[in-house]
């Protein structure tokens, strides 16, 4: 069954609500885009973006948009 989904992305206001995420993803890979460490790659079959943003709304609210660097 082929899934809907290009990518779930993993949105954390800590890096401590993050950490449990990150042995978890399989193949990862690290990217640096707009100042956010972004942690790609596969768990349990989805393809995965996991990234700590910090706290405040504005942060919160750039996070999910393309960046194009």
């Amino acid at each position: 069954m082929k899934s809907e989904f290009k990518k779930i992305a993993i949105i954390c206001a800590s890096e401590r609500e993050l950490a449990p995420f990150l042995p978890l993803i399989e193949n990862p890979t690290i990217s640096e885009r707009a100042m956010l460490r972004i942690h790609e790659g596969r768990l349990n079959g989805f393809e995965v973006a996991a990234v700590y943003c910090g706290g405040c709304k504005v942060n919160a609210a750039r996070c999910p948009q393309p960046h194009k660097l």
